[in-house]
C-alpha cells in the first residue's frame, strides 16, 4: 500500500459502503454447552478460552476443534476473561465477581473490588506497558493499584443506565458506552468522566479504536465512528434493522463487528463494510481477531470460527525498532527508527485532544532514520508521535513536563 493513500484513509473516513460477501467462511464449533457465552479470548493460535452464563468457562488447545470445561467454582454469569501473559489472566462476571489465575486457568482466585456492580467488559489500554487491565461495571470503572488491589471509581449515578464498554487510548484518556446514548469520556484514569452522548442514539453494546484517531461504536441504532480520536462522532447509517453487540479490530485496516444473526467485515479501515452470510439467528456477544484466525462467541453456547479473514500487518514493531528519548521530556527529544525495509515514511504528532500539531512527510527512507523535535512553544502534557510507513501505523506516547 502506498503511503498516501494510507494517510488519507486515516484521516477521512466519511462514506460508509456495505455489500455482501459471498465468500465468508464461518464454522460453527462444539462446544458442548447451551449456555449464553460472553466472552473470548485466545493466548496462541491453538490454546483459547470462553466465558459464559452460570460459572461457565471453557479452553481449548486445538485452534477450537475441542474445547474442554474448566471449574472456575462460581456460577455468576460471565461476561469477559483476558490475559496478560501465559499465566496470569482474569474473569468478570455480575456481582461484581473478578477473578484472578497465576497458573493459565487451572486455579482461580476471588478478589474484591469494592462494588456489588456486574462487571461488564475488561481490556488493557492500550500505548500502555504495565499490563494493568480496566474494568467497566454498570456505572463504575474498577482499577488495580500498584499492590494488586482493586477499587471503583463512579462513572454515572443514575442506575437505570448500564455502562456495557470501555476503550482507553493510553493510562488516561477512554471511553465508556452503554444503554441509553451513554457515552463518556475521561481524560484523568477514571477520576471524572465528560458526558458525548449527545452526538450518538440508541443503546450502545461496544467501542474499539483501530489507531489513536479513528474509533467506532455498535449499538442499536448504527454504527458509530469518529476520525478525530474521539471528540467527534457520526453515524454511518447502515440500516441494518439488527443490533450490533461487538466491534474488534485487528489493526489499522481489519476489522469485525458483529451482533443479532450478522457479522460485518472491513479490511480498508472501516470505509466499507461487507455482510458475512451466516446461518445463525443467535446474539453474537464478543470477538476475538488475530492473525491466527477470528472466533465469536454468543447466544446458546454459539462459537464461530473463521481461518479464511485477511490477516494485518504483523506486528510491525519487529518491523521498525522505534525509541523515543528523553520520555519523559523537557521538551525536545529525539525520535530514531530502524527501518529493516526500504519505505516511504511520513511523522505525525497529536496533543492528546486528538489535535494535529505537526505533520512532515520524510520521503523514502532505509534503514536507520532520526530526527529531532521540540515541544517548547506547546503546553505540557501528553502528545502522540504517530510513524507511518507503507506497510503500517505505529503511534507512541511522549510525556512533556
Amino acid at each position: 500500500m502506498k503511503k498516501t493513500s494510507y494517510t488519507k484513509l486515516l484521516v477521512t473516513l466519511i462514506v460508509i459502503g456495505i455489500q455482501t460477501n459471498l465468500f465468508a467462511q464461518w464454522t460453527q464449533l462444539n462446544s458442548g454447552t447451551t449456555e449464553d457465552l460472553n466472552g473470548v479470548f485466545f493466548l496462541t493460535e491453538n490454546i483459547g478460552y470462553v466465558v459464559g452464563n452460570n460459572g461457565t468457562v471453557l479452553r481449548t488447545y486445538d485452534h477450537g476443534d475441542s474445547w474442554l470445561p474448566l471449574n472456575a467454582g462460581v456460577s455468576n454469569d460471565l461476561n469477559g476473561i483476558l490475559f496478560s501473559d501465559g499465566k496470569i489472566g482474569f474473569i468478570i462476571g455480575d456481582s461484581g465477581l473478578l477473578l484472578r489465575t497465576y497458573d493459565g486457568g487451572n486455579d482461580w482466585a476471588l478478589y474484591t473490588t469494592g462494588t456489588t456492580d456486574n462487571l461488564n467488559n475488561i481490556q488493557f489500554p492500550k500505548n500502555d506497558s504495565t499490563n494493568q487491565p480496566k474494568v467497566t461495571g454498570n456505572t463504575v470503572l474498577v482499577i488495580p493499584d500498584s499492590s494488586g488491589n482493586w477499587s471503583s471509581l463512579q462513572i454515572i449515578s443514575d442506575s437505570t443506565d448500564t455502562i456495557r464498554s470501555l476503550c482507553f487510548l493510553d493510562r488516561d484518556i477512554g471511553f465508556v458506552v452503554g444503554s441509553n446514548q451513554s457515552l463518556y469520556k475521561t481524560e484523568d484514569g477514571g477520576s471524572s468522566w465528560i458526558y458525548m452522548g449527545g452526538q450518538v442514539t440508541g443503546d450502545l453494546y461496544d467501542i474499539d479504536f483501530s489507531s489513536f484517531q479513528n474509533g467506532f461504536i455498535v449499538g442499536t441504532d448504527d454504527l458509530f465512528y469518529s476520525v478525530d480520536s474521539g471528540i467527534n462522532w457520526n453515524g454511518s447509517n447502515m440500516n441494518l434493522s439488527r443490533t450490533l453487540k461487538a466491534v474488534d479490530f485487528l489493526d489499522n485496516l481489519h476489522g469485525l463487528a458483529a451482533g443479532n444473526g450478522i457479522i460485518l467485515p472491513t479490511k480498508d479501515g472501516g470505509n466499507n463494510w461487507s455482510i458475512d452470510t451466516t446461518t445463525t439467528t443467535e446474539s453474537l456477544n464478543d470477538i476475538y481477531y488475530s492473525n491466527n484466525g477470528a472466533f465469536i462467541v454468543g447466544n446458546n453456547g454459539l462459537i464461530l470460527r473463521n481461518d479464511n479473514l485477511p490477516v494485518g500487518i504483523s506486528d510491525i514493531n519487529n518491523k521498525k525498532h522505534l525509541q523515543i528519548y528523553p520520555n519523559p521530556t523537557t521538551g525536545r527529544f529525539t525520535l530514531e527508527i530502524d527501518l529493516k525495509e526500504n519505505t516511504e515514511l511520513s511523522i505525525k504528532l497529536y496533543h492528546f485532544t486528538g489535535q494535529l500539531i505537526h505533520s512532515e512527510d520524510i520521503g523514502n527512507v532505509t534503514g536507520n532514520y532520526t530526527q529531532q523535535m521540540d515541544l517548547g512553544r506547546y503546553a505540557k502534557g501528553i502528545y502522540y508521535v504517530q510513524i507511518i510507513t507503507d506497510t503500517g501505523v505505529i503511534t507512541k506516547k511522549v510525556i512533556y513536563q
